[in-house]
């Protein structure tokens, strides 16, 4: 995850620490993504996911004043119990 800070101030005034909220909020965006997905679609289309991903977190951080977020999946390993949860 990568972000630039446009606007300092609503980067301080908006939320408490703007970089492990925006952090958060990246990790559970792609949690929620991920559990609509298959998995072969995991597997294969990280980029397009990680697209999705983006456009989501960044409709959030820009209210926070970040911007040019940029969002790269390098590994998606699924959870064994997801796992078994997504192959029913």
């Amino acid at each position: 995850l990568n972000f630039r800070v446009a606007d300092p101030s609503k980067a301080l005034l908006q939320v408490s620490n703007y970089s492990y909220s925006v952090q958060q909020l990246a990790l559970t965006t792609i949690s929620d993504v991920l559990g609509t997905k298959t998995i072969e679609e995991v597997r294969t289309e990280k980029t397009k996911i990680a697209d999705e991903i983006e456009a989501i977190v960044a409709v959030k951080a820009d209210s926070w004043g970040l911007s040019d977020i940029d969002i790269r999946l390098t590994d998606a390993r699924v959870d064994e119990s997801l796992l078994r949860a997504m192959m029913r």
